[in-house]
């Protein structure tokens, strides 16, 4: 599962407390060329920001790149709606470094149907505007008024009234063990879900229990418990919790049980965070009666780091990842190879996958 943050959000693969480096710029237009920065320990991701301004005669786009807390890229999208073909729009990317700079603005047509709701809406430049009833478009349900002190050359009053959308908030954090506690973010309108995703790792011969919490997108809610056996007694586990409000503060891991016995089938196993993997065949347990072999690239403090994994999984991963969820995929994570098979006795075809972002980014953050 992915998009921790593009969240997401959803999905940023960074060294926790280790400073990264972002290119800091502004311009109009959608392209801007800046300094390359080292950000303040409390910022932990590069941002692109992408605004649309309708409100005057010519469409006047902008783009700003800078370092900012996974929150504050979190709570930068946004749509305000101010009748016909007037609106200010902003989307965000999250993103680490090198892989900012195959970010693309993705800005949607502005949705111009009728959604049955309707709102006063005005933008001045004063304390005070002329209202006009407006029909709201898409998903602008809501109604705002916004009034600010705009600081320039000199304090200046700005009222904005309109249709928007009501985001989602979901806590996000990441820590050891089973538990932890974030700040709330807002998601993105893409965003429909707060997910909780549990994880247990012994790849590296020693047990790793990690918690993640951030928002995501409700298709990945259908991913089932991930269980993943890379022989000589490593695994890997995953569960994914889908919630909102306060079911988030009550979601308990479920992780699939570790089986013992061997159920007959064989795969080629090995983990190696290097180009190279050296695998062996292993008689695989309880359920896993197919074989993965997964290769993936992403890039932490500008380094790229590369992980291969082959070894026994469920037949229900394997079905899950074979119905395609490229969209899930972000620039934070690159999926380089993917085949999952029955057991090797069979020599059956193999077939490529996509798999889940969220257990390429656990892994990830797992041995990072």
């Amino acid at each position: 599962m992915q998009d921790l943050l593009k969240l997401s959000i959803f999905f940023v693969l960074l060294t926790r407390g280790a400073s990264i480096t972002c290119e800091v710029c502004s311009a109009e237009g959608y392209i801007c060329n800046g300094t390359l920065t080292t950000c303040a320990p409390e910022k932990d991701t590069c941002m692109i920001a992408y605004s649309e301004n309708t409100l005057r005669e010519n469409v006047e786009r902008s783009v700003d790149k800078d370092c900012v807390t996974l929150e504050e890229c979190a709570n930068t999208a946004m749509e305000l709606y101010f009748g016909p073909g007037k609106a200010l729009r902003i989307v965000a990317s999250c993103c680490n470094e090198k892989m900012c700079g195959i970010v693309n603005p993705n800005l949607p047509p502005l949705e111009m149907k009728w959604n049955g709701k309707q709102c006063p809406a005005c933008h001045e430049w004063s304390n005070t505007c002329k209202e006009e009833v407006v029909n709201c478009t898409g998903a602008n349900i809501y109604c705002f008024d916004i009034s600010a002190h705009v600081h320039s050359e000199k304090i200046v009053d700005r009222t904005l009234k309109g249709c928007t959308s009501a985001s989602l908030e979901c806590e996000v954090c990441y820590g050891l063990g089973t538990r932890c506690s974030g700040k709330m973010a807002t998601c993105s309108p893409k965003k429909d879900t707060c997910v909780v995703a549990f994880a247990e790792s012994t790849l590296e011969g020693r047990k790793i229990r990690t918690v993640e919490k951030t928002c995501d997108s409700s298709k990945v809610c259908s991913t089932p418990s991930a269980f993943f056996y890379l022989g000589l007694g490593r695994t890997f586990r995953m569960y994914l919790v889908c919630c909102t409000g306060d079911n988030c503060k009550n979601a308990k891991p479920k992780l699939p049980q570790v089986e013992r016995k061997v159920n007959g089938k064989q795969c080629p196993t090995c983990y190696s965070s290097s180009d190279v993997c050296h695998a062996k065949v292993v008689n695989c347990t309880g359920l896993e009666s197919y074989c993965f072999d997964v290769a993936t690239s992403t890039y932490i403090n500008g380094q790229r780091q590369r992980s291969i994994m082959k070894g026994c999984t469920t037949k229900s991963i394997c079905a899950s990842i074979n119905r395609g969820q490229a969209d899930l995929l972000t620039g934070a994570d690159v999926v380089e190879k993917a085949t999952c098979t029955p057991e090797i006795s069979r020599g059956s075809q193999s077939s490529a996958l996509l798999l889940p972002t969220f257990p390429v980014l656990l892994l990830q953050k797992i041995l990072s």
